[in-house]
């Protein structure tokens, strides 16, 4: 999705980390942010899905 706006995941979750100075702890906040979209996406494509059946 970053890839398709032109910019960077952090940004996409309000975040400003440079990815040189990633960490664990740091890579573990991202994923469970991008968890947490994925499943609102997930959720939206299935009420739409249900809608237009």
């Amino acid at each position: 999705m970053a890839e398709e706006l032109d910019t960077s995941v952090s940004t996409l979750l309000g975040e400003t980390i440079q990815e040189e100075g990633l960490n664990e702890k740091d890579l573990k906040n991202i994923s469970e942010k991008l968890e947490v979209i994925n499943l609102q996406f997930a959720k939206r494509n299935k009420r739409k899905i249900w809608v237009c059946q």
